[in-house]
């Protein structure tokens, strides 16, 4: 006997299509790591197509985040609402964004083209998401469904490109640029971090390069200890950005707001390569 004759006889004997186990989940959502028959078989008989896991995620979020893109379709053709958002406030576009399923998410924005501006507890855009994980094609499409989204900032003031920056991807921080006219030299989060301190901290020289082409400041402290991108490089022991910033002469002789100078943050962190180096650099 197949699972779905049994669900037939458990619904007709008055079987609830919404009770839930001890994760919170529904037989829907138990359905999802199953056969599709029995999604459809569920949804056919009247499941609740939005009930929440625990109050939080519905079939549909998990759909997106997995990129199911079949499962998807019947949710949707079923009225789920693609608006529904998790208790921090993510939508499925935000789960589809951050997986980069590029399909998944030109679905959700032609059933809700509002999907695009949805912000999480934290102000994060699908854009956000996308473009921190380095997405470029689906960042690309979310900023054409939402152009105003752009220069939008989260709560701690990350625009998308800067997002973008932090993720590595150089030809997605090259196209915010060139395609769509950002100028990277004023975009700071609340920290007063730039473009220059996400790169030197990831150690990413040719991100690192590219601002300094466009230029973006390699020297300018933050607003919250007054680290330069180099204290940020040297804090993470990334020789390579240490370097590139030696050749482009910046100030070695400043201090954070403690007092510290870069060599004193590499002997903190027991980096003695950057100690080396800067040494040698200071003469």
């Amino acid at each position: 006997v197949g699972a779905i004759p049994i669900a037939q006889g458990l619904i007709k004997a008055g079987a609830s299509l919404e009770v839930v186990n001890s994760q919170g989940k529904t037989p829907l959502h138990e359905s999802l790591s199953g056969e599709y028959d029995m999604l459809q078989f569920l949804l056919a008989q009247g499941a609740e197509v939005d009930a929440p896991k625990r109050g939080d995620w519905t079939c549909l979020h998990v759909a997106a985040g997995k990129g199911s893109l079949a499962v998807l379709r019947s949710l949707l053709a079923y009225g789920a609402d693609p608006l529904q958002r998790t208790r921090d406030g993510r939508s499925p576009l935000h789960l589809a964004a951050a997986e980069g399923h590029l399909e998944v998410a030109r679905i959700l924005l032609s059933s809700a083209p509002t999907a695009a501006t949805l912000r999480t507890q934290t102000d994060r855009l699908p854009v956000h998401a996308a473009a921190l994980a380095g997405h470029a094609d689906l960042a690309i499409n979310l900023l054409r469904a939402a152009p105003d989204t752009l220069m939008a900032k989260d709560s701690s003031g990350t625009t998308p490109l800067l997002s973008a920056v932090a993720s590595g991807n150089l030809p997605l921080v090259q196209d915010l640029l060139h395609h769509w006219g950002l100028s990277a030299q004023k975009d700071c989060d609340v920290q007063g971090r730039n473009w220059a301190h996400l790169a030197a901290m990831t150690g990413k020289v040719s991100m690192l390069e590219e601002a300094s082409r466009h230029g973006v400041p390699l020297d300018l402290p933050d607003i919250w200890d007054h680290w330069t991108p180099m204290h940020y490089a040297v804090r993470y022991g990334r020789l390579k950005a240490v370097s590139f910033l030696l050749a482009a002469h910046i100030d070695l002789s400043r201090r954070d707001r403690q007092g510290r100078s870069y060599r004193d943050i590499a002997k903190m962190w027991d980096f003695a390569e950057v100690d080396k180096m800067l040494e040698e650099a200071e003469g």
